[in-house]
């Protein structure tokens, strides 16, 4: 057996070029490919059968992430955005929106499909890496008005998602973590 301790000495060019030989067949065994360019040889088997397919042809460690590069551009500008509008946000929030684009995108993920939601490892973990801060200066003291009370409280919100106007669940009749699809005005529209 190979000693261990040369875990990702070999460069992208090596992975090409080990994909290029064993795919043409230029060194006869996929055992040469890997003593040639010093590439695994189950990495250079998996590139060259397209089964890595987050970063074919590419160097990367660890478990894929569920976002593209663009998802969590757009991730990070809504929660930048809301911040920026003093809407605020809180974990929860954040997890359930992430939840809710990777099932948008029909994206293979490890979030807790009966909940709804994203982990708060994940969440942690994303905001580290994206170098938010983990904690909205305005969670906690943001007043919410509510078109059916007419007030504004310091309590949980939800929004209806088709016509996008925000309510309070406690006027709604709602509890915490409960679903919420449409709210009367629009439910009203659709009947007629």
């Amino acid at each position: 057996m190979a000693k261990r301790g040369k875990y990702g000495k070999w460069s992208e060019e090596d992975l090409q070029h080990a994909i290029r030989a064993y795919s043409n067949n230029i060194y006869g065994t996929l055992n040469q490919c890997q003593r040639v360019y010093g590439v695994p040889k189950a990495t250079i088997k998996r590139h060259s059968d397209n089964k890595n397919i987050f970063v074919n042809g590419q160097k990367k460690f660890g478990t894929p992430t569920t976002f593209n590069i663009d998802m969590e551009k757009e991730l990070v500008s809504h929660i930048l955005a809301l911040d920026s509008l003093f809407f605020g946000y809180t974990i929860t929030d954040i997890r359930k929106l992430a939840y809710d684009i990777a099932e948008k995108y029909s994206l293979n993920h490890k979030f807790n499909k009966e909940k709804k939601i994203a982990g708060k490892k994940w969440f942690y973990l994303f905001m580290k890496l994206k170098n938010i801060p983990s904690t909205s200066k305005n969670v906690g003291n943001v007043s919410w008005y509510c078109p059916l009370c007419q007030e504004e409280k310091i309590i949980d919100i939800v929004m209806c998602k088709k016509c996008s106007i925000w309510f309070h669940e406690e006027c709604l009749g709602l509890n915490r973590g409960d679903t919420f699809e449409e709210c009367h005005w629009c439910t009203e529209k659709s009947d007629q």
